[in-house]
């Protein structure tokens, strides 16, 4: 899953990507960091820990090398689910305890336009079976979600 939390932050499978540099990765018990980074990037990993109600571990608590911007930037990956659909489907994997795979299926019917699409597409290519997102849709269409 590609996800963006907000500019800079994003969540690609369960590594976690402030600016373009890999920092951490959501694991079953936590936040794994692999080092304290920028500021900017202590708060992006927080801000995460925070979202998905779970503790952050530093691997090491030394400085880690970081790809810095001169001018700022805004680093954009294409496909990303968007913020607002993001926030829904990390809402969900607090709400539930599941991955966030299983978030975002449980979060579809919540999810519109083209975020839905790309949503569906990134769960087929993680290998989600093509009925199970139907019977999803098929249930909200129903009102039964």
């Amino acid at each position: 899953m590609i996800l963006k939390i907000c500019d800079n932050l994003h969540i690609i499978d369960e590594a976690i990507i402030s600016y373009s540099t890999v920092v951490g990765r959501v694991t079953p018990t936590g936040i794994e960091a692999n080092g304290k980074y920028s500021r900017s990037t202590t708060k992006h990993v927080g801000r995460i820990s925070q979202m998905l109600g779970i503790p952050i571990e530093y691997v090491t608590m030394d400085k880690q090398w970081f790809a810095w911007y001169d001018y700022g930037a805004n680093v954009k990956y294409d496909g990303a689910i968007g913020q607002a659909s993001t926030s829904k489907i990390l809402a969900k994997a607090l709400e539930t305890g599941t991955s966030l795979i299983e978030a975002a299926i449980l979060a579809l019917p919540e999810i519109t336009g083209k975020d839905r699409q790309r949503c569906i597409d990134q769960l087929l290519n993680e290998g989600v079976d093509s009925q199970k997102i139907d019977d999803i849709v098929f249930l909200n269409h129903l009102g039964l979600m």
